[in-house]
């Protein structure tokens, strides 16, 4: 039996108000827990014509290894990626992006928030012409979109503790973290949040009434975003990109 599901999304803005959540949703999400359209997400696709952070190429790692002394602060590396099927042309001193994913362990947050893993988002679509198109690989599975999408370990920023207030159903919770949104508490959030290099997660462990609804997650949380590397080596010499890392 196939299982579809229309959410509701709508993009970030500062200093919401809890009256805004009621206003017409900007994005629809399409869920389904369909197993053929699980297998599709899995499914190989064909090479797309240009590579971009919405369709990166999955390239091979062929080599890590540390350029300086064991005993120097900086762990500088010298790191290696096969190209070869990827079509892809550079020349020295250029710069790739590398677009990071999280561990294993973030399947983790999704079970914290009560989500299905294994649901498959299928549409993300704007309600309105000028919508920002939502920059995600579709379809997705939910425990994809935490591994490659949400940077639940990052240290987060004062949004989104804005945000995560509008879901905590415990006064206390969300007077905290309304505080720790305003002029006023950015001390407070700094001994909190960052001197004590809590990520997304701890807070969300912090403020166990704060869990948004699945519809939400791309407006509540902060995007991963691609590390820029510069290429030390030539196509003239080697097929495999060799990137400069510190």
């Amino acid at each position: 039996m196939t299982s579809c599901t229309t959410l509701c999304l709508t993009p970030v803005i500062m200093g919401l108000t809890r009256d805004f959540f009621r206003q017409p949703p900007k994005y629809q999400m399409t869920t389904s827990s369909d197993k053929i359209a699980i297998a599709k997400v899995t499914a190989v696709t064909e090479r797309p014509a240009q590579y971009d952070n919405k369709t990166p190429y999955l390239a091979r790692l062929v080599g890590n290894e540390r350029i300086t002394s064991e005993d120097w602060e900086q762990d500088v590396r010298h790191i290696m990626f096969d190209l070869d099927d990827s079509g892809i042309t550079y020349s020295p001193g250029d710069v790739v992006y590398i677009r990071p994913e999280n561990p294993p362990e973030t399947d983790q947050v999704v079970t914290w928030l009560g989500y299905d893993p294994d649901l498959v988002i299928t549409q993300l679509e704007g309600t309105e012409s000028d919508t920002p198109k939502a920059d995600v690989a579709l379809p997705i599975t939910v425990r994809q979109l935490f591994r490659t999408y949400c940077d639940v370990w990052g240290s987060p920023r004062r949004y989104f503790f804005e945000q995560l207030a509008f879901f905590a159903n415990d006064p206390l919770e969300r007077d905290r973290l309304h505080q720790f949104a305003t002029g006023e508490g950015q001390d407070d959030l700094l001994d909190y949040c960052h001197r004590a290099r809590r990520s997304c997660f701890d807070v969300l462990r912090d403020f166990p009434s704060a869990r948004p609804p699945l519809e939400r997650v791309l407006e509540v949380f902060p995007r991963l975003q691609p590390r820029p590397f510069s290429i030390a080596s030539s196509l003239q010499v080697s097929c495999c990109a060799r990137c400069k890392n510190r």
